[in-house]
């Protein structure tokens, strides 16, 4: 399984030096090869039987992390290859483009702090972190429009007496209603995944505060409370 791991690796290689030299669909073709040869060869290494306790336990630990890493690191700047591949296609921004992007932001930095858990001087994997988390701070032209972001606006609505947000239709601003109820799960999802970078956001938009006011008095008397 370690040589199909390390065929379907390099393979993947090939799909990510493709993807950074093709362009328009090609690029996104090559990017998706890349990020599904890297799944199953990690799926393939996951399912190696351990051998605790043998000789040379430790060496094939360390065969095994090094090339995890290689894995996990093409499979994250792949996803952020294919990120770039949207912006440059010239498709639209709205909120369903923006929360495609981040869900493959999202799955970029869970790969990376993953090797970074084991080979935490790799700087060519805490170089792309550090993109990753630029890159998901300028969603929307950094208006803070994600799906996090969102949900935490439509809260903060709701708390203040607002129970509709507003959306742009046709270049027109409109109002829809908020499901309060909706937007928790959401944010409940995103902590429970244990992604360092949703959490970072909710952080930074000061989401925490707001889920304890909640919790504390409920979104339909938060506004007496305060």
């Amino acid at each position: 399984m370690m040589m199909t791991s390390t065929l379907l690796s390099n393979r993947a290689m090939c799909h990510l030096k493709a993807a950074e030299t093709m362009k328009g669909g090609a690029t996104k073709r090559s990017a998706k090869d890349c990020i599904d040869d890297c799944t199953s060869a990690l799926e393939n290494l996951d399912n190696i039987p351990s051998t605790a306790g043998s000789a040379g336990t430790d060496q094939k630990g360390d065969s095994n992390n090094a090339l995890r890493g290689k894995i996990l690191y093409r499979r994250s700047k792949a996803q952020v290859i294919a990120i770039s591949s949207q912006n440059l296609d010239g498709g639209n921004h709205d909120d369903d483009n923006d929360d495609d992007k981040e869900k493959k932001l999202n799955a970029a930095a869970k790969d990376l702090l993953q090797l970074l858990s084991f080979d935490p001087k790799n700087k060519q994997a805490a170089a792309l972190l550090q993109l990753v988390r630029t890159q998901h701070g300028q969603l929307s032209g950094g208006m803070g429009r994600s799906r996090i972001s969102r949900s935490l606006d439509s809260l903060q609505n709701s708390m203040s007496g607002d129970s509709k947000k507003e959306v742009i239709v046709d270049g027109n601003r409109q109002k829809e209603k908020v499901d309060a109820l909706s937007c928790l799960r959401m944010l409940q999802g995103s902590l429970a995944e244990e992604i360092t970078s949703s959490a970072e956001e909710i952080g930074r938009r000061n989401g925490v505060p707001l889920m304890l006011q909640i919790a504390r008095h409920g979104i339909a008397t938060v506004k007496d409370a305060t």
